[in-house]
């Protein structure tokens, strides 16, 4: 089966081995920026950096949210998803990645009259 974007993660965007390349006058570049957290500001090594509270009625967040286990079964599919063609190879290679790997971001779902 070809392997295409599904289930490759980053590696398929980093090089093996993680050489740096010599810079122009011939020294290393540069090692990589350290990602700075949402809402936080750069900071020097070893400073600690949070960013401030954000308090739920300003986030944006109800109250009644929760995670919670669901069947498959349960959930039903929903009449207004605009994708209806579907590639077999590529589902074939969902399910495949799903079965090894598991699910790596969650499924959001809302509850119904029927359901889920």
């Amino acid at each position: 089966m070809k392997k295409g974007g599904l289930g490759r993660g980053l590696s398929a965007l980093i090089p093996e081995g993680g050489a740096t390349s010599p810079g122009p006058s011939g020294t290393q570049a540069d090692p990589p920026i350290e990602e700075v957290p949402r809402g936080g500001t750069p900071s020097a090594p070893g400073e600690a950096t949070a960013a401030p509270p954000v308090p739920v009625e300003a986030s944006g967040v109800a109250d009644d949210l929760h995670l919670e286990m669901v069947a498959v079964s349960a959930i039903e599919p929903n009449r207004y998803q605009p994708r209806r063609v579907f590639d077999d190879e590529k589902m074939a290679e969902l399910t495949l990645s799903i079965q090894e790997i598991g699910v790596l971001q969650p499924v959001l779902v809302r509850r119904t009259e029927d359901g889920l």
